[in-house]
């Protein structure tokens, strides 16, 4: 597994407003931690609900990225899950949505303040 990976993971025992279910969703740590023995992944979660709002990225379905369908990644949603919830790899998240994501994580974490 390494970063931007698209998986399938399996988002059960839920609570409110989390996404649920067996769904795509795009591995976000950095590929040092991807190779330790952490059994852990940070993930965001795919929908495929049409929602352009802020801390969405709609991303289109390609061959490069596996998605069977035009889908939105969920900022908001982003959360750590079991190494036992990935079932598999789809593919990789196309570059172009790469920068898009690492600036709305930025602007989301607020980690571009320089700690003030």
């Amino acid at each position: 597994m390494k970063k931007y990976d698209i998986v399938v993971v399996q988002l059960s025992q839920t609570k409110g407003a989390e996404k649920k279910g067996v769904r795509p969703a795009v591995v976000i740590q950095n590929n040092r931690t991807n190779a330790s023995h952490i059994n852990t992944a940070v993930i965001i979660p795919f929908t495929t609900t049409d929602r352009q709002v802020y801390l969405t990225i709609p991303v289109k379905k390609s061959k490069e990225n596996g998605l069977a369908q035009d889908s939105t990644l969920e900022l908001a949603q982003v959360r750590v899950v079991d190494l036992t919830r990935i079932l598999k790899t789809l593919g990789v998240l196309d570059q172009k949505y790469r920068f898009e994501l690492r600036q709305q994580l930025m602007d989301f974490l607020d980690i571009d303040d320089e700690f003030e």
